[in-house]
């Protein structure tokens, strides 16, 4: 008996250091959201936990690996002549269901992304394709649009103009396939429940709880590309009892979105961060204000070194461009409190001498509230003027609207989900072409800050690398030791 158990022991020793190498294989990764998905429709994702998501259970035709470079996902090979790009499909590429990937599927997603019915927050990234503007701003029928299926896997992409980003945009969310029998199955319903949400990329969706949420993305076993994942699986939960830091130290997650002011507790409790640079606090002035007011209170409002002591996260912005989306321009700093103040007491006069009952309206975190308070002082002491400053528990979307009110002033969050100028200014509503200082002289569009989402994560997981826009993580390269 005592040499049978001594075999048994000796093979299971055995089992377990020839399983070493495969052991990361089995394991899974637990990630803690702040904020909750509202749909994994590719075409219509726009937060940055949606594109997460998105990056991770979609593949297009290509694909960013580990270190950012672009190769081919779903494409077996490409080749480009001029304006036309045209692309041969691997045969073994599949959806979740076992259905085939076909080229079918990415005409019928860029005709829908570019429909104006869709509202796809990132059809500007797509303007490049013939007609594509046309489509989405004129409604001209999206069967115009220079892309076509010469077979079930060849694709041809015709583009009206060059556009040096166009190879990485096919590896974004808006670029993914759709299933055109599956979408209409799910009525309306695409992308926003389990039943309703087919994947083809390195996970598959397998649970989606939304009114406790959390989420499970498995390795997808009919996934036959190269970007096999490295662990089984991986959790997304929010806890509503606890903050996202406090689950990282409970060890209920192994990676989290923080808070910006949460970093240096974060890395005390012995967490690794990564700051990533994709939002811009901005400050919109109402419709009351003249425009030489308006140019009183922007050269008066910040300075560079009002950072140092509000929060490490945050850094000045004294262009609309942060780091991600600037093209070695030079930046412009217009803080002139001595100008200002000149301005402000010719405006003044014009209002008899009274400046107007104004209110600085915003969301944020306690670090906003540091910088904003920062602004009102300047106000004070360099022009006289007083503001009430009021925190809405809102969004963005509703501060931005009020500060439309006469003597509203808002500041918001602006979030960089993707690395293209041109959408970025679309969305905005500003001219790519207006130069930098007549945007902060005349626009109600001025910039504060640049921060951006912040994740701390435990040591345990190795080889994980951030992307500056598009979804941030690919969890297909993680690997967790267990």
């Amino acid at each position: 008996m005592k040499k049978i158990i001594a075999i048994l022991l000796s093979l299971i020793l055995i089992c377990l250091m020839t399983g070493c190498g495969d052991s990361n294989s089995s394991a899974i990764v637990y990630y803690g959201a702040i904020n909750c998905p509202k749909t994994l429709d590719p075409q219509t994702a726009s937060s940055f936990v949606e594109l997460m998501l998105v990056r991770n259970i979609y593949e297009g035709l290509l694909r960013q690996d580990s270190d950012g470079k672009i190769v081919n996902g779903i494409a077996e090979s490409y080749k480009q002549s001029g304006l036309t790009y045209t692309f041969k499909l691997k045969k073994d590429a599949v959806w979740s269901n076992g259905e085939s990937v076909t080229a079918h599927d990415f005409v019928f997603a860029f005709r829908r992304a570019l429909d104006p019915r869709t509202e796809s927050p990132n059809a500007q990234l797509l303007y490049a394709v013939k007609n594509a503007e046309a489509v989405h701003k004129n409604g001209i029928t999206p069967n115009l649009l220079g892309i076509s299926a010469i077979d079930n896997h060849t694709l041809k992409i015709e583009l009206d103009y060059t556009d040096s980003n166009f190879l990485y945009t096919l590896t974004t969310a808006i670029c993914m396939p759709c299933n055109e029998d599956f979408f209409i199955s799910s009525v309306g319903k695409y992308g926003m429940s389990l039943e309703t949400t087919l994947s083809n990329g390195s996970y598959k969706l397998t649970k989606w709880n939304i009114e406790d949420f959390a989420m499970r993305i498995l390795k997808n076993d009919q996934y036959k590309g190269n970007f096999v994942p490295k662990n089984s699986a991986v959790y997304f939960s929010k806890s509503n009892e606890y903050t996202t830091l406090e689950t990282l130290n409970k060890s209920s997650v192994d990676i989290a979105e923080i808070n910006c002011g949460e970093i240096t507790t974060a890395k005390k409790d012995g967490f690794n961060t990564k700051t990533m640079q994709n939002k811009v606090l901005l400050l919109s002035l109402g419709n009351g204000y003249s425009r030489n007011m308006k140019r009183a209170l922007h050269s008066s409002l910040i300075k560079a070194d009002d950072f140092a002591d509000i929060n490490e996260s945050y850094s000045f912005a004294d262009t609309l461009l942060p780091d991600v989306l600037q093209k070695n321009e030079g930046k412009t700093n217009i803080y002139s409190p001595t100008v200002a103040k000149k301005i402000y007491d010719a405006e003044l006069k014009k209002l008899d001498g009274v400046f107007p009952e104004s209110t600085l309206i915003y969301y944020g975190d306690d670090a906003v509230t540091d910088i904003l308070k920062a602004v009102a002082g300047h106000w004070q002491q360099n022009l006289g003027a007083y503001l009430n400053i009021s925190k809405l528990d809102s969004d963005s979307s509703v501060i931005y609207k009020s500060s439309l009110n006469k003597h509203h002033i808002a500041a918001y969050s602006f979030e960089i989900n993707e690395n293209n100028r041109a959408a970025y200014f679309e969305k905005l509503k500003t001219s790519d072409t207006i130069k930098q200082e007549d945007i902060f002289k005349y626009s109600n569009i001025i910039p504060l800050a640049y921060y951006g989402t912040v994740f701390a994560y435990d040591e345990c997981l190795t080889e994980i690398k951030f992307f500056d826009t598009n979804g941030f993580i690919d969890f297909s390269c993680v690997v967790k030791d267990i």
